[in-house]
């Protein structure tokens, strides 16, 4: 029995799944997806899950020993505790650990360096193979978005340029509400009072989001105006497992012109929630240098509203922009403290710098009227 009207696609029937997709993609922005355990083993996912949970359960002081303020801080990788982190300028209440593809720690770009991990944590081990694995899943769904819209399977892909897809990568855990002063202080949550979220109203600023989330519950997907669940477990009888959550960002909304649009979302959970959550949220986003261009048009077809003419996204970004430059400012905003970090590429396109102020102008007003 399916328990959720967001739309559950098995990937495994691959274009069989093309028009359920394509009206997904357009109705929702989000569905879940199936039949991918050739490409993701079940187990290994298990014991990535189990070996988050050992990790969030360990003490604080713990954790705090690969703080991602610590040096190199340019790499945006290790623990972050409750309240580090901001959404439209509001504290989260959840921990987390930034991770992602391992590159050079000495090549000096922003957001690339090594993972951390404790000593002796079976993670150093799992994350790899994990990224691995989920990766092959990501280029299986991009594959099909490209049939939907009348494009070459491998058209989308094609346009990383032979390059491998910038991969954030990430674990989250939320304490229950109910707890929100003992890690926020008694003035920040009283102060947020009924606006407190696990994570607040946002969209994805990437391509496509695939999540595991645990059987907790909360996460609300945005639609026709009115908020909508999206259970952890789709259907009857599915296992925490056999399934993920993808949704599409920012990017791909932009790369297509608003054919497809990032749905806001949020993780609200029930005030008389008792145990913590625990979601796994992997990122599937361009290579960091690749230079962005909107899709072509198809004789015989308009991918997206703005046909020809530039697509006028809601945050004042357009295309083409190299999408390390964009995603700078995009996650700078979620740690202030570690801002200042974040520098616009160098051999930037001309004309990314007045995109990316006239963005962060976007986000100030927002925020003000907020």
């Amino acid at each position: 029995m399916t328990v959720s009207s967001i739309p559950v696609i098995d990937i495994s029937k691959g274009e069989l799944v093309v028009p359920q997709l394509r009206s997904a993609l357009h109705e929702w922005g989000f569905f879940y997806i199936t039949g991918f355990d050739q490409l993701l083993p079940q187990m290994l996912l298990q014991s990535l899950v189990d070996s988050f949970r050992s990790f969030f359960a360990s003490p604080k002081h713990e954790k705090m020993r690969i703080n991602m303020k610590l040096p190199p801080v340019h790499a945006w990788r290790g623990y972050f505790p409750v309240g580090d982190e901001y959404t439209n300028g509001r504290p989260d209440l959840k921990e987390g650990l930034y991770m992602g593809g391992e590159e050079d720690p000495d090549c000096g770009l922003p957001m690339h360096g090594l993972n951390r991990f404790p000593e002796g944590s079976p993670l150093s081990k799992l994350v790899p193979e994990y990224l691995k694995c989920i990766e092959r899943v990501a280029f299986r769904v991009l594959g099909l978005l490209s049939l939907t819209l009348g494009l070459e399977e491998g058209f989308l892909e094609g346009q990383f340029g032979g390059k491998p897809p910038f991969t954030p990568f990430r674990a989250f855990n939320y304490p229950p509400t109910a707890r929100a002063a003992e890690y926020l202080g008694d003035e920040v949550a009283k102060e947020v009072g009924d606006q407190l979220f696990s994570v607040g109203k946002h969209t994805d600023y990437g391509l496509l989001t695939f999540l595991w989330q645990d059987r907790s519950g909360g996460l609300e997907v945005m639609r026709e105006g009115r908020w909508t669940a999206a259970p952890p477990t789709p259907v009857e009888g599915m296992s925490e497992y056999d399934h993920l959550v993808v949704n599409i960002g920012d990017m791909l909304e932009l790369w297509t012109k608003g054919e497809y649009k990032a749905t806001p979302h949020r993780v609200r959970r029930h005030p008389d929630s008792a145990g913590d959550r625990l979601s796994i949220p992997y990122f599937f986003d361009p290579p960091f240098h690749a230079k962005i261009n909107p899709l072509p048009t198809i004789p015989g077809q308009s991918i997206g509203e703005s046909g020809d003419e530039a697509y006028a996204h809601p945050s004042g970004v357009t295309l083409p922009i190299v999408y390390g430059n964009y995603i700078l400012l995009k996650v700078a905003r979620v740690f202030p403290d570690l801002a200042h970090t974040a520098s616009i590429l160098d051999g930037q396109e001309q004309g990314d710098v007045t995109k990316l102020s006239s963005f962060e102008d976007t986000i100030r007003e927002e925020e003000r009227v907020r």
